[in-house]
């Protein structure tokens, strides 16, 4: 890539998708991708497909594609490392970016103070003006009707984030076994890395993505498929 203009058009779309999917801010996963790769220049990258430098066995990581990198960049980000970057979504682009830096991602935690660099690099680029992505407005989905013999009495509390006890064990069991959500801990308590879970889950059976585990969600979770 010859410019950070050409780099950032050119990777957008898989930034606001990733961000979309981890509860990142696109212009954090932009500036994060930048600084990895040198603005798209480095052999990691441009060999590899590896935006961040991924390193699932201590040593950086090569992937057949683009996409393939971009899955596996989510799947590191979605690990119990990084909850704190996730929580500080809600904190605005520049407190995530210092998250970040805070975490154990990269070895000199971007800059010092940490973070610095990258919210540098927001800034520099204007970057939180690819703020406004949002997804697309998913459909609500049915709830499957009940078969005979059902107890219409029996009825499944609502979990969310804070919620604690047997039945948040038995949301985080099913996500485990149903959509092979390892960074969720059975552990029985509602974190920021089981919402997260829940909203994929929600995704994708095509369900308001509100982290929510209500009648609806409790029905998807249950259900086959």
């Amino acid at each position: 890539m010859s410019t950070a203009a050409e780099f950032i058009a050119s990777i957008l779309p898989e930034a606001q998708k990733a961000a979309a999917t981890i509860g990142w801010w696109p212009s954090v996963v932009l500036a994060q991708w930048a600084d990895e790769t040198g603005w798209g220049t480095s052999s990691a990258w441009l060999d590899g497909h590896n935006p961040a430098g991924i390193s699932p066995n201590g040593e950086i990581a090569a992937y057949p594609s683009i996409a393939a990198g971009v899955v596996a960049y989510e799947d590191t980000a979605l690990s119990s490392y990084y909850t704190s970057v996730y929580a500080a979504q809600s904190l605005g682009p520049e407190a995530q970016a210092t998250a970040l830096g805070e975490s154990p991602w990269a070895g000199g935690h971007y800059g010092s103070p940490p973070g610095s660099n990258l919210v540098a690099i927001i800034a520099a680029y204007d970057l939180n003006q690819y703020n406004t992505f949002t997804p697309p407005v998913p459909q609500p989905a049915p709830v499957p009707p009940a078969t005979p013999g059902d107890d219409d009495d029996v009825q499944l509390p609502q979990v969310q984030q804070g919620s604690t006890g047997l039945f948040v064990k038995s949301v985080q069991a099913l996500l485990h076994d149903k959509f092979g959500q390892g960074a969720v801990a059975v552990d029985g308590n509602f974190g920021p890395v089981t919402e997260l879970a829940v909203k994929t889950a929600q995704r994708f059976y095509s369900a308001p993505q509100d982290g929510v585990v209500g009648p609806v969600t409790w029905a998807l979770l249950l259900g086959p498929g």
